[in-house]
């Protein structure tokens, strides 16, 4: 029976003279240590470029002044550049039709300009060519 015995542990435990039958034991390839993920750099949202703060556009909220200056010489024509002051001003204006009123320009254009006229008693929204306009003081 011991002879048995033998056999049997002989076979659960096999022995090896030299380690065992493949070689050294396994080890994992190298491995560099490890470094948590680095997230990307934080850009900054993308802002719109600056657009300076327009004046109010609506009429004036008070009366012009009450009385007419006097006309300056007449122009031969009325340059966009000329007139570039007058914006959110009081404006008194002089047409080659023979009209004259008080005005608050808001808009210039390369031929025209737009704002609000004075009708004697409220401001009303209007537009004209540079070329009807004679003359004008601000």
């Amino acid at each position: 029976m011991d002879e048995n015995n033998r056999d049997v542990e002989s076979m659960q435990q096999p022995r090896f003279p030299f380690g065992p039958p493949f070689g050294p034991p396994f080890r994992p390839p190298f491995r560099p240590p490890f470094r948590p993920p680095v997230a990307p750099p934080v850009t900054p949202p993308i802002s719109p470029p600056f657009i300076p703060p327009t004046p109010p556009v609506g009429p004036p909220t008070t009366p012009p002044p009450g009385f007419i200056p006097p006309q300056p010489p007449t122009l031969f024509f009325v340059d966009p550049g000329s007139i570039r002051p007058c914006l959110f001003r009081f404006t008194y204006i002089w047409l080659t039709t023979g009209q004259a009123f008080w005005a608050y320009l808001v808009f210039l254009g390369p031929n025209s300009v737009a704002g609000f006229r004075w009708t004697g008693f409220s401001w009303v929204y209007f537009g004209i060519d540079l070329r009807l306009i004679r003359s004008f003081v601000c």
